[in-house]
């Protein structure tokens, strides 16, 4: 219960300063948490880069074209904002509405709950690091995993998942609607046998506020806020940039889209966005990318949905010679902060706080398990990333030890 009490007391402190917001089924021991992506390997030492002369990196502040002062980025990791609301426009809350009472706690190890978890996809560390957060909460309450599956991002087998874990007859079910229309029906019969289910990120379509889900996820707007002010510090607050982003309708990436358009139209008036490339497909969002750079071979930076497309963008940069081109994203990798630490092309990024997301998540389901009433949306802030504050953001956001690639760049930094 000590080990509990601890959990919900560390998701009390992550969102201090945060107000509500406008396989078969396991032996006893715990289950094992889906292997790691594999650590990228250190890279080779870089040439000492050449620093800015204006610095920018080092989160200044500074003016734009017009007079207007900006002030440096908050990096208070301690007290971070809330932005987002839900696909209906509710409130969110915080996670501190979470706590376990003793007595919730002793009919959860009395209470032989079944709980199955099935991905979208694991083959990033915001989603292993989620994964393994749910499990070891979960084993810690004394519920029992039956099952975690991993879609790989693929809709088709994400259906065919929940359908095998359906048939498991779980009492919660933990999934993301990766296609809200293709996984609809799908999760409206898992509703129906009357199991609950706790959306990550998302929610199908057929669903309203009211019906048996609960909803938790990291504050997609955020993001996208966090995105647009280090793009425009990087890019000393007036250029053009553009947008790569996830063209279908998908509510946490275009919570954050929309967030870095608007954030750009609110708050800098000199940066224009030109242009917006969509994509639906990872495969081809270096093509997509290459287009871009030949339409418009000047731009200042652009931005990407999250870190992964991203990759594919600076990709595509490196090979049109757009050498001095400064991209934003969402979510981190340990290749997304090496680059940003580096002052690579790469520069910040808005992320999850994934442990932490994870253990909501788990709680989440535990007051499911229970009847007991929380609200719908559960959302955690978001966290500021730029080249000042990368080890301390990885800390927080993935709660492990810091990949060796960002150790060996820290190391040669000195």
């Amino acid at each position: 219960m000590k080990r509990i009490l601890v959990l919900v007391a560390i998701l009390a402190l992550v969102v201090l300063g945060a107000t509500a917001c406008g396989s078969e089924p396991a032996a006893p021991a715990a289950p094992a948490a889906p292997a790691a992506p594999a650590a990228p390997a250190a890279p080779a030492e870089p040439e000492e880069p050449a620093e800015p002369e204006d610095e920018v990196w080092m989160n200044l502040g500074g003016y734009c074209p017009n007079g207007h002062w900006y002030d440096p980025i908050n990096l208070d990791l301690d007290n971070l904002e809330v932005f987002g609301i839900g696909p209906f426009g509710e409130m969110g809350y915080s996670t501190d509405v979470l706590a376990l009472s003793d007595d919730d706690l002793e009919r959860l190890r009395e209470g032989n709950f079944r709980v199955a978890i099935a991905h979208h996809m694991l083959g990033n560390q915001v989603n292993y690091t989620k994964s393994a957060a749910i499990q070891s909460t979960l084993y810690d309450l004394g519920v029992e995993v039956i099952a975690v599956t991993d879609a790989g991002f693929d809709a088709a087998q994400l259906v065919s998942d929940l359908e095998t874990v359906m048939a498991l007859e779980p009492d919660v079910i933990i999934s993301m609607p990766m296609d809200p229309v293709v996984l609809a029906s799908t999760f409206r019969r898992i509703s129906d046998a009357g199991i609950g289910l706790v959306f990550q990120q998302n929610v199908p379509d057929g669903f309203a506020l009211g019906d048996n889900y609960v909803l938790v996820k990291a504050d997609s707007y955020g993001h996208g806020v966090h995105s647009a002010r280090a793009m425009a510090a990087q890019i000393g607050y007036a250029g053009t940039v553009a947008m790569v982003i996830f063209d279908t309708p998908f509510f946490t990436t275009n919570e954050r889209d929309r967030a870095f358009r608007e954030t750009m139209e609110r708050e800098f008036p000199c940066i224009e966005i030109v242009y917006e490339a969509g994509w639906t497909d990872m495969a081809i969002v270096g093509t997509v990318s290459d287009g871009l750079f030949a339409r418009f071979p000047n731009l200042d930076g652009v931005y990407a949905s999250w870190a992964a497309p991203a990759g594919s963008v600076a990709a595509s940069a490196v090979s049109a010679g757009m050498h001095d081109l400064v991209i934003t994203a969402t979510d981190m990798d340990a290749d997304t902060a090496i680059m940003i630490f580096e002052r690579g092309m790469i520069r910040g990024s808005g992320v999850p706080q994934s442990y932490y997301t994870g253990v909501a998540e788990a709680l989440a389901a535990a007051h499911m398990l229970l009847g007991n009433t929380i609200p719908q949306l559960i959302l955690t802030p978001s966290v500021p990333v730029n080249p000042m504050n990368v080890p301390e953001a990885w800390t927080r956001c993935f709660n492990i030890e810091l990949p060796p690639g960002l150790l060996a760049a820290m190391a040669a930094r000195g």
